[in-house]
């Protein structure tokens, strides 16, 4: 592995993060510059099972860095920086220095060690500080060491362990007439190797640890433990030692008490979230390991925190050293100068909730408030619940060029969109009429996907039917389950529909996670396999300007029946840009009701119930926008829906890890409309798959247009066809959509292609790979 950048940067080290993934067994990883003999000393400890991560210093070569395994792994190597000889920090061939298992002088409960590390091989007689590896070795209880100049205590900590686990920590610490001290909380064995050293003079500065963050003191932290996808910003310049004016920081970043597999990244909060990982937790960790961070111009890192079962975890940051600079910024407002950030799209929210009383339902008619909670007051629920997801809308995401979610963030939502202007002979491959999307500020026509906005505070989306059926359905990847409990699912939308021969909103929850299910259009059957769903209307029991639940379907193995329900009022309407209706779907196995706010108040009422033998207890739910040739009797033709505070309660499943192959936006001869979908038979890319652990399941979802009763072959990366029989009824001519599954050995983590052959043309569009179970990834 080589650095042109850190060579032409005149580097005499470089930082890296070692990853080992899948290691088979206990082991070791080494890392050394290629012109030298491989070193005894190892940079990286593996456990079966866990993923595991430790920061390297590797002296540069012209040949770079290599490395080796003591067992089968995957290995991942982010480039964090480089050091230069002369100003921040010389490497050194690795060596060790101390071996407790040798010598039969384990470290003693609270015991203070000194151990000499200036003019030992590799590291100067004047030397002032050290990067040093410290590895504990199966230690009989869980505990930490720290590693600090000798005289200065220190309030943070170096490696952090569980019983019966070797790990090791990479760490720079400063030396006390060239010393360092050690000490631990549990009796530990412990090897120490070296891997390079610096001076006073250089431009590296180091320092006993000092904590700059611990989450689990309640009394300086008020967010209490971090919730999953969640972001901490942290002020580090001018606080803990490390002075205001420094250009990087040396930091430990230690997670406690995780209950999964999981990931945190550490990077300056003025720059993008890189495809990197610092630390991989797992269930039961207590794990650290050091970063080299640059800072923010504001003197902030930011700390990225996911987990794979949406568990909150509490994060520890000690600062060890940084790097001088002559940045000028403002002082810290204060000694704890912390922030968070509300948590990103898909994450977990704490706050209110509620449920359906147990053993019953509230009867109709009966009112509950809806708490406010502030300016925004995120997912709303009326009652206490455990929240499983949440997504309040604060922050456009940035998505992959192929993505077809606009500015949701597509590891947690999926787009799709489907119309009915379909007729190969004469080149319509599912045509779309590009909207205005009104409230984000623009009168332009949207090309997709960027007909999906977020702007003050919640989701702008529009569909211009063009005299059409359509469909645009945004899908959440994480499950809802309702298994031996009712569940309830939330979400905030401008319902403003005039009528079932215009545009409305649509709520479907469905047992796979294909695009675009819904009910029934001329010219769409798009069923899902197993489902239910409900649209909101103007119905004739409501006046002009208000909506109720216009008819409720389920479907079974693909076959749709009508519920029969009952309806108990309506809400006046919201609009996209003004006040927007406050919705609560309460679901069990035999049961629902559908609660409502009039725009713009905080009391539900109940607006229509069902007993219906639902098809499911666990899917996925979809929020649509659905067109009937809305221009034909009303003015909704070109019409916007504004959505916000999306979630559900229950259990934190595993979410989907679904990748888009782009739309395949072709021009046709109206400067307002573009082709999406594509003419079988066709071949579709699907870029940048990737995953953190192993998914446990592989599938391709996708949509069509028939011109007989044939589903599409498919292929995968040219491998064997894939034939599905028709499961739907004998209709042709009708938008369709399935789940393929396909052997998960077929996936690449690289780019994919997708055949799709029949016997007679066809449209596909809309189409996906999905991998269950697939988080944690970046």
């Amino acid at each position: 592995m080589t650095f042109p950048d850190a060579v032409s940067a005149g580097a005499s080290s470089v930082v890296l993060n070692l990853t080992a993934v899948n290691a088979e067994a206990d082991g070791w990883v080494k890392a050394w510059p290629c012109n030298e003999s491989e070193p005894p000393a190892s940079a990286l400890n593996t456990s079966p099972g866990r993923t595991s991560a430790n920061a390297a210093i590797v002296k540069l070569s012209a040949e770079g860095a290599c490395f080796t395994s003591s067992v089968p792994l995957d290995l991942v190597a982010d480039f964090s920086g480089w050091f230069t000889g002369d100003d921040d920090l010389a490497a050194s061939s690795p060596a060790r220095v101390l071996d407790t298992r040798l010598s039969g002088n384990p470290l003693r409960p609270e015991e203070v060690r000194s151990l000499r590390i200036a003019g030992t091989p590799g590291i100067d007689a004047s030397a002032t500080g050290a990067a040093l590896n410290l590895t504990i070795e199966r230690p009989a209880l869980d505990g930490y060491v720290v590693a600090y100049p000798c005289g200065q205590p220190s309030n943070g900590s170096t490696v952090n362990f569980l019983h019966g686990e070797t790990v090791a920590n990479l760490t720079v610490v400063a030396l006390s007439a060239g010393d360092v001290c050690m000490r631990s909380n549990v009796d530990v064995q412990i090897i120490v190797d070296t891997y390079g050293w610096t001076r006073e003079n250089g431009r590296l500065k180091v320092q006993s640890p000092n904590r700059l963050l611990d989450t689990r003191d309640r009394d300086t932290w008020i967010y209490r433990a971090t919730p999953s996808h969640s972001t901490v910003h942290l002020r580090v310049a001018g606080r803990g030692g490390i002075p205001n004016t420094a250009e990087a920081a040396l930091l430990t970043v230690t997670v406690a008490d995780s209950t999964a597999d999981g990931f945190v990244t550490v990077w300056p909060c003025d720059q993008p979230q890189p495809l990197a990982s610092t630390i991989n937790p797992f269930n039961g960790a207590l794990r650290s390991n050091l970063a080299l961070v640059k800072l923010a111009a504001d003197g902030t890192v930011c700390l990225y925190f996911q987990s794979a079962n949406l568990s909150p975890t509490d994060l520890v940051v000690d600062g060890v050293g940084w790097i001088d600079g002559i940045v000028e910024r403002p002082e810290p407002t204060s000694p704890g100068s912390v922030v968070t950030v509300p948590p990103p799209n898909g994450s977990p929210a704490p706050g209110p909730g509620g449920t359906i009383p147990p053993g019953g339902t509230i009867p109709p008619g009966q009112t509950a408030p809806v708490p406010t909670g502030g300016e925004d007051p995120g997912c709303q629920f009326s009652g206490s619940v455990a929240v499983a997801f949440c997504d309040s809308f604060d922050t456009a995401a940035a998505n992959p060029p192929n993505s077809r979610s606009g500015a949701l963030n597509d590891a947690y939502w999926s787009v799709s969109r489907t119309g009915t202007r379909v007729n190969v002979p004469q080149s319509l491959t599912n045509d779309w009429v590009l909207p205005v999307v009104t409230g984000c500020g623009s009168d332009s026509p949207a090309m997709p996907p960027a007909d999906v906005r977020i702007c003050n505070g919640r989701v702008y989306e529009a569909v211009d039917d063009g005299g059409g059926q359509t469909t645009l359905a945004m899908s959440v990847k994480q499950p809802f389950d309702i298994t031996g409990r009712i569940g309830t699912v939330v979400f905030d939308v401008s319902s403003d529909s005039q009528g079932n021969h215009a545009a409305w909103p649509e709520f479907w929850w469905t047992d796979q996670s294909v695009p675009a299910a819904h009910a029934d259009l001329p010219g769409h059957a798009t069923y899902p396999r197993n489902g239910f769903g409900f649209i909101l209307t103007r119905t004739n029991a409501c006046a002009a300007g208000a909506t109720s639940v216009g008819e409720m379907t389920i479907t079974h193995n693909y076959t749709p029946q009508n519920v029969p329900f009952t309806a108990v009022g309506c809400v006046s309407d919201g609009s996209a840009s003004g006040a927007l209706n406050h919705f609560e779907v309460r679901v069990n196995a035999a049961h629902v009701e559908i609660w409502a706010t009039d725009a713009g108040s905080t009391t539900l009422k109940q607006i229509a119930f069902a007993d219906v033998t639902m098809p499911l207890t666990r899917g996925f739910i979809l929020l649509e926008d659905v067109h009937f040739d809305a221009g034909k009797f009303e003015t909704q033709r070109l019409h916007t829906l504004g959505w916000d505070n999306v979630g559900f309660d229950g259990p934190k499943l595993y979410r989907n890890l679904s990748f888009d192959a782009q739309d395949a936006l072709r021009t046709t001869g109206d400067p307002n409309v573009v082709a999406l979908g594509y003419a079988t038979p066709v071949t579709v890319s699907v870029p940048g798959i990737s995953w953190y652990q192993q998914p446990t399941h592989a599938a391709i979802t996708f949509g069509w247009f028939p011109y007989s009763t044939v589903v599409p072959n498919i292929r995968v990366n040219g491998g064997a066809w894939h034939e599905t029989a028709w499961p739907f009824d004998p209709s042709p001519y009708l938008w369709r959509t399935i789940t393929v599954d396909v052997p998960l050995s077929e996936i690449r983590a690289s780019t994919n292609s997708i055949e799709f052959a029949s016997g007679t043309t066809m449209v596909v569009s809309n189409v996906d790979i999905v991998l269950t179970a697939a988080s944690p990834v970046p």
